[in-house]
């Protein structure tokens, strides 16, 4: 069974956060430990992913939140043969965050983690979904973002961060969509009629699509 790896956000996922509400639901699922979840350091954070990708045997899904996804985009690139597919759910920007973990004014004209991030395509299936009015990044920005990391990209409206605050408790479209994408890691294992190649997994066609 693949295992659903989650990389919560600054500040963490609290009880009634979307996160928490998918790892009660799935037994595969895992939360990165060792994280300083009030210090977005991107490499502490990329590190301790590392750490729990290693302890993983078998196909891995991550799914982030915010600035996990910036870090969990970090640790794919350590990892490029590890992980199979990923989740990045409203991607916080990177100009907000310094390197010392500071947490920047947008257009403040510090040296950000911008530089950090690959430049190329991660080499994973997945997906990226960001929100019209997300205050933490622009939609034209994570759309970017995602190209360059060579994901699609669902636009789920006006839907703030997708957060608790933005509603996003009990959030079945992320229930879906996590099946699919563990449905079809485990599919790889067992050989059946036309499957695709054992080293793709089909990505829906939703780039750029609104939801």
């Amino acid at each position: 069974m693949a295992t659903l790896l989650i990389v919560p956000g600054f500040g963490g996922s609290g009880p009634l956060h979307w996160q928490s509400w998918i790892a009660q639901k799935y037994e595969s699922a895992i939360w990165v430990n060792d994280l300083p979840l009030l210090e977005p350091k991107i490499h502490i954070w990329a590190n301790a992913i590392d750490r729990a990708i290693d302890q993983i045997e078998g196909e891995i899904l991550i799914l982030a939140h915010s600035f996990g996804c910036l870090a969990t985009s970090l640790a794919i690139a350590h990892h490029p043969q590890r992980i199979a597919a990923a989740i990045l759910v409203a991607p916080a920007s990177p100009a907000r965050f310094s390197e010392n973990g500071h947490i920047l004014p947008e257009h403040d004209g510090a040296k950000t983690i911008k530089h950090l991030l690959p430049k190329h395509a991660l080499g994973v299936a997945g997906l990226v979904i960001a929100s019209e009015n997300d205050p933490w990044m622009p939609f034209n920005q994570a759309a970017k973002l995602a190209k360059v990391f060579g994901l699609p990209t669902i636009n789920l409206g006006l839907s703030g961060h997708i957060n608790v605050d933005s509603g996003h408790g009990q959030w079945p479209l992320i229930d879906v969509l996590i099946g699919n994408f563990l449905h079809q890691l485990d599919a790889k294992e067992q050989p059946v009629a036309n499957a695709c190649p054992s080293n793709e997994i089909p990505r829906p066609d939703i780039f750029h699509k609104r939801i």
